[in-house]
């Protein structure tokens, strides 16, 4: 198999480490959309020329992180499965990474409207929105208990995509993230970026 997409994209870090985390085996092909023969690459895999893709090896594409990462749990035993097979669990563990998700759909959005366009063009209602958006999710996943992890004794992708949302906030987007705000998360996210499989898929700088 071969992941398309560079860490700094936290859909495509995610993927990378909970993949790292499940020992299955994979090459990296780090394409950026932002370079235009890259993005040639990336759309000619999946025609909105977003990351991550997942290149099987009888060369299916699989596009969108969830859709990858559902597609990986199926093969996976489900005592080493990262979202519970049934029930409340794995229904709050998909809540919680929603959350996560959305929190990094609206962090990546908040960067690039400063980023990317011109100072004087950027849309300040707009951008305080997103802003907006991120605070909301951070502080319903920082109400939530953790023991140590959202679900108790045993990391999920919930853990993993709030982990991963919180390093690319306080890299990109620190103001959103300043130290102390969130004490459960900058904690969560802490112990996860400690982890082997973090380490091996670090966060690019933008």
């Amino acid at each position: 198999m071969k992941l398309i997409g560079r860490n700094l994209s936290p859909f495509t870090r995610r993927v990378a480490i909970a993949m790292d985390l499940l020992g299955i085996k994979h090459e990296r092909l780090y394409l950026t959309p932002w370079q235009e023969a890259q993005a040639n690459e990336i759309r000619a895999a999946n025609p909105l020329t977003r990351v991550p893709i997942l290149v099987l090896d009888d060369g299916e594409r699989l596009i969108e992180s969830g859709a990858i990462l559902d597609h990986l749990m199926e093969g996976i035993a489900p005592e080493k499965s990262l979202i519970p097979a049934k029930g409340k669990e794995r229904r709050q563990c998909l809540r919680i990474a929603a959350i996560g998700t959305g929190i990094m759909d609206k962090g990546v959005s908040a960067f690039y409207e400063r980023t990317k366009r011109p100072a004087e063009k950027v849309h300040t209602p707009w951008h305080d929105h997103l802003k907006g958006q991120v605070t909301g999710g951070l502080q319903a996943l920082e109400a939530l208990p953790m023991t140590p992890w959202f679900l108790g004794a045993r990391m999920t992708l919930a853990d993993i995509t709030a982990a991963v949302a919180m390093t690319f906030l306080a890299r990109t987007n620190p103001d959103l993230v300043p130290h102390g705000r969130y004490p459960k998360l900058e904690a969560l996210a802490a112990a996860c970026e400690a982890l082997p499989a973090f380490k091996a898929s670090p966060l690019e700088t933008p």
